[in-house]
């Protein structure tokens, strides 16, 4: 599987398994161009997260081929705290 990671200045969240990437980056890109606001996200977990896009935003977006996780079954029940923990010890 394809894991994406969107790192905001120094915070990563791990998005969804499966994302449209492409879908992602336009949605930052038309969030930018109209002033800035907020991109809804889904992360591992099946948590959604909104993030705060504006010019000064510092955004990543990284891929990598690994193992299947089972931190992104649908409805794992895992929280949003154990899910940025997970993503920052990666």
């Amino acid at each position: 599987m394809i894991r994406t990671i969107m790192t905001l200045h120094d915070r990563a969240l791990g998005l969804e398994e499966g994302v449209d990437v492409a879908g992602v980056k336009t949605s930052i890109e038309t969030t930018l161009r109209s002033g800035g606001g907020f991109v809804e996200l889904v992360v591992v977990g099946n948590r959604a997260v909104s993030v705060l896009i504006s010019a000064g935003t510092l955004l990543l977006i990284d891929q990598e081929d690994v193992a299947e996780d089972d931190r992104d079954a649908r409805g794992a029940g895992v929280s949003f705290e154990e899910m940025v923990i997970a993503v920052d010890s990666l």
